[in-house]
């Protein structure tokens, strides 16, 4: 659990996964967690997660940076949260590769969501969401953005 704000980086791979656990949970507002490039793999159970980023009274400027995740129920679960970014982080063959609940100004750049059953998701309670460079593709759903207002959402895959 990284419960105080600064800098952690992933030192070697990551086998991870118990029941209806997260693997990786962040908590804390300015956090970055710098995965080097290491791969978080799970056994693909219900309700787990590999990286969480959650606090009940909100969280603030967190970035999760070049990390590998697959086999998990959620990949980067994002919950009451704003500024966080996404980087240059691949998921696959997870159920989804990263969700936003309750959050704003939420940024996905880079990276690679593959071969989920949902590559990204989106709730209705969710704003100002972006995602720039990220390829989200071959997922039996590619973006599910479960909201309808004129609030800021892009997509572009290039």
């Amino acid at each position: 659990m990284i419960s105080s704000p600064g800098t952690y980086h992933i030192t070697q791979d990551i086998q991870g996964g118990q029941l209806a656990k997260s693997c990786i949970t962040i908590n804390a507002s300015h956090v970055t967690l710098n995965g080097r490039d290491h791969i978080i793999i799970g056994r693909g159970v219900t309700d787990s997660t590999a990286i969480l980023i959650q606090n009940r009274m909100g969280i603030t400027d967190v970035s999760v940076n070049s990390v590998r995740i697959r086999r998990w129920n959620r990949g980067v679960h994002i919950v009451n949260a704003s500024q966080v970014t996404v980087q240059n982080v691949d998921a696959w063959l997870n159920a989804e590769g990263v969700t936003v609940w309750n959050s704003s100004e939420i940024k996905i750049v880079g990276g690679r969501l593959t071969r989920n059953l949902i590559g990204l998701v989106v709730d209705d309670s969710s704003s100002q969401i972006a995602v720039s460079k990220a390829h989200i593709e071959q997922n039996q759903i590619n973006v599910d953005w479960a909201y309808n207002r004129s609030e800021t959402k892009t997509t572009s895959n290039s």
